[in-house]
């Protein structure tokens, strides 16, 4: 923001009790107008002591900082369905209309009530109140996805005019939520 560029170096605050934090790039170098993320992993043991738990990330540059909290949430694993979509194929079928051909390889029905997709530039068309596929264990659904004129309850973010429809040659990236909150994200290329 307002022109920031410089080096943000992150530290972690993360409560004991057989949780571990790893990985993640670190400084992360920040440029006008650009962004940067760094992934870290979050491990727990069979010792740890099911609850929530709060995680906290600082990022700092000299005498700025600023600070966020991952909440975690730890439950016994026998009773909890792991989501996970994997992208089989997809189909551009005209200039605002995309099907998604998504396997779910996780341990429970998905069910698929919004997404967003963005052009390369960072301009997105958002459904929040989509009736997408419901996919059973191992199952492939189609998910389609409509942007433009071909979507009247879509949510235009980004510069005017500038993404009404699929471009030949374009990257998109397509983040659909999931019932249970979870995204999975996808590129394609027109």
């Amino acid at each position: 923001m307002n022109g920031y560029t410089g080096n943000v170096s992150l530290t972690l605050t993360a409560p004991f009790g057989y949780i571990t934090v790893t990985g993640g790039q670190n400084p992360l170098m920040i440029v006008p107008a650009g962004a940067a993320s760094s992934t870290l992993e979050i491990t727990t043991s069979t010792n740890t002591t099911d609850g929530n738990y709060s995680i906290m990330v600082t990022g700092s540059d000299g005498s700025r900082s600023h600070s966020t909290t991952i909440l975690l949430q730890v439950v016994d694993p026998v009773s909890v369905i792991l989501e996970s979509l994997v992208l089989n194929s997809y189909h551009f079928n005209n200039s605002t209309s995309l099907t998604l051909f998504l396997q779910n390889t996780g341990n429970g029905t998905i069910t698929l009530p919004s997404y967003v997709i963005r052009d390369s530039s960072g301009n997105a068309w958002s459904l929040t109140s989509w009736t997408g596929p419901t996919i059973e264990v191992n199952g492939v659904g189609s998910a389609n996805i409509l942007i433009g004129s071909s979507c009247p309850g879509c949510i235009y973010s980004g510069i005017a005019g500038l993404f009404l429809q699929f471009q030949p040659g374009q990257t998109y990236t397509v983040t659909v939520t999931t019932a249970r909150d979870n995204q999975f994200t996808f590129t394609v290329t027109d």
